[in-house]
This record gives C-alpha cells, structure tokens and sequence, in this order.
C-alpha cells in the first residue's frame, strides 16, 4: 500500500468515525424532542370531509381567552402545541379539487393538569364549488 493510499484510507475512516458520531448524537436529540412533546399540552387531531376523504388544503382555528391561533392541516392531521390550560373553540376550513367544506365550531378544554395531547376529531360539511 503506497503513503497516498494509506493516507486516503485513515482519511475515510477519519469521516466514517465523525459520521457515525454525528448519526449517534442526531438520534438523541430526535428522542430527548419527541420525550419533550409528550411532555407539553397540546391539541393534536384530524380533519376530514364527511366522505371520510382528506382536504388537499385545510387549517384550523383555536380560539381561547388566552390565545387565537391558525394551524396548517398536512395529510388530514394537524398539532398545535403549548397550550395552556383553559376552554378552547377550534374550527376548520378545508378545500379538495372540486369541493370545500366549513366545520361546526369544537368546544376542547384542556384540564389544569394536562401534560399530553388533548384530541379532536373535525369533520368538514362539504360544498360543491
């Protein structure tokens, strides 16, 4: 094996071995975050058509004494987290190809004790456009 080889060769290992480092340290954050959000309150559902289809575009709405807030709805579900304890109003608005929808309005209260996600299902009255 020639010096330029055997240089090459600790080189690669050298980034293999940071590699691996940096692999290791990313999953421990991905785990100390998904430890942190089961931890805050939030208000976590689903957003769906009558027909049980899912809006190609949605948001919803919340609505409370301490907070007024709009959530994007992506592939049916949606999250909206640090909630504080308190009654909430949540509605949504979603759109298909050829069909949007309103919701009624949710009454979601989030107990004083709350550390896990409340959850709500909404269901979007259709209209032809």
């Amino acid at each position: 094996m020639t010096a330029r080889q055997n240089h090459q060769l600790r080189a690669g290992l050298t980034m293999l071995g940071a590699l691996f480092v940096f692999t290791f340290a990313l999953s421990s954050c991905v785990k100390e975050r998904e430890k942190v959000d089961e931890d805050v309150p939030s208000i976590k559902g689903t957003v769906q058509f009558e027909d049980g289809s899912v809006p190609f575009t949605a948001s919803v709405l919340i609505r409370g004494e301490k907070i007024k807030q709009r959530a994007p709805v992506r592939q049916g579900s949606f999250k909206i987290e640090q909630i504080p304890p308190g009654s909430y109003e949540i509605s949504a608005l979603g759109s298909s190809q050829t069909v949007t929808g309103t919701s009624e309005i949710e009454r979601v209260e989030v107990p004083e004790e709350q550390v896990a996600s409340v959850e709500v299902d909404i269901v979007l009255r259709s209209k032809r456009r």
